[in-house]
């Protein structure tokens, strides 16, 4: 996996020539790793999304694969909570929210509104 600028930065065009570019530089990487030498020769399904492909299938803002940026002001208690103070009943589940983005914190968030959903039915 590489983690590529998401669409907000609009001089990147997320073409084929882009996509081959990274492709190229990610060989030339991996070939000059001991034992994988001969890694093109060997592969047998190559496959790739974008932030494009983010964007268009996931609906994810902005083609955003990790959601909101690592700065101060938006990690770990300053991200999003997974409760809306503007809407009873509302909940929101995600890598943008807090404890933060993975798998297993994108778990966690699950379990949490999990939770809280069965808090609200049984006080």
């Amino acid at each position: 996996m590489l983690r590529v600028p998401n669409l907000f930065f609009k001089e990147i065009i997320w073409d084929k020539n882009t996509i081959d570019l990274l492709t190229d530089i990610i060989f030339n990487e991996l070939k000059n790793i001991k034992g994988l030498e001969d890694i093109e020769e060997n592969i047998q399904y190559k496959n790739y999304l974008t932030p494009l492909d983010m964007e268009s299938k996931f609906n994810a803002y902005g083609g955003t694969a990790f959601g909101l940026s690592p700065t101060l002001t938006q990690t770990n208690y300053f991200r999003p909570h997974f409760k809306s103070n503007k809407a009873n009943n509302l909940f929101f589940v995600g890598s943008s929210l807090h404890p933060g983005p993975g798998i297993s914190l994108v778990l966690n968030s699950s379990k949490l509104v999990t939770e809280e959903i069965l808090n609200i039915n049984n006080p």
